[in-house]
């Protein structure tokens, strides 16, 4: 009689904004920016009862729009939203989601930490718990090393993004071979000159003196 084992449900990852991504957002200067943050479920995608929230949400946030802007003003912010909103419906869901949604930009951030269900439509994306939740979760950065390039990572608990600098990645102007004595280059496994055998006294000698000749040392 066997036995069967069931494997542990799959641990959604630990989601963070990383700084690159909360400057972006608060670089933005439009009307209407609108942010929706809520507290979900963890889970491998949203739940349901999330999801009308979520809804719920956009639907004010449309509403008022559409109160002080005039339909072809607030078409494209409208229509990011929705496009963000179907992106949550079918994705994972950590401890709460921020949806932030212009003319020109949409993001979906998901938090590791829960927040206060809003709707804002202001000039400026409400980024205050993304700043929060990067403060609450140690970083730290990777750096990858090859014979062709160095690269940075920027991690963040269980994420690891390549970092947002252009600084990396950095290309080798000359790739070097890495072979069975280490980095090889012109002259040898060092790259440095072939040195001559010597003998088992450390130095070569020569084996006669003749005129004009001193004792060298290698």
């Amino acid at each position: 009689m066997s036995t069967r084992i069931r494997s542990a449900p799959r641990r959604p990852a630990v989601a963070v904004p990383s700084p690159g991504q909360i400057t972006a957002l608060q670089a933005v200067r439009e009307y209407p920016a609108i942010s929706l943050l809520l507290t979900t479920t963890p889970a491998a995608e949203l739940a349901h009862a999330d999801l009308l929230r979520l809804e719920a949400l956009a639907g004010q946030a449309v509403e008022r729009v559409r109160a002080e802007l005039r339909p072809e003003a607030a078409a494209p912010a409208v229509r990011r939203l929705r496009d963000l909103v179907d992106q949550a419906r079918r994705g994972p869901a950590a401890t709460a989601l921020a949806v932030y949604a212009s003319a020109s930009t949409g993001d979906l951030v998901r938090l590791p930490v829960p927040v206060r269900d809003r709707a804002v439509v202001d000039p400026t994306f409400a980024t205050r718990d993304l700043v929060r939740a990067l403060h609450r979760t140690p970083r730290h950065l990777v750096l990858a090393l090859n014979a062709g390039q160095a690269r940075l990572f920027d991690g963040v608990a269980d994420s690891l993004l390549p970092a947002l600098t252009r600084a990396f990645p950095i290309r080798a102007a000359r790739p070097v071979a890495l072979g069975r004595g280490g980095p090889t280059g012109p002259g040898g496994p060092t790259g440095r000159p072939a040195r001559t055998p010597t003998t088992s006294g450390g130095s070569m000698r020569r084996s006669a003196r003749t005129p004009g000749c001193t004792r060298r040392r290698w």
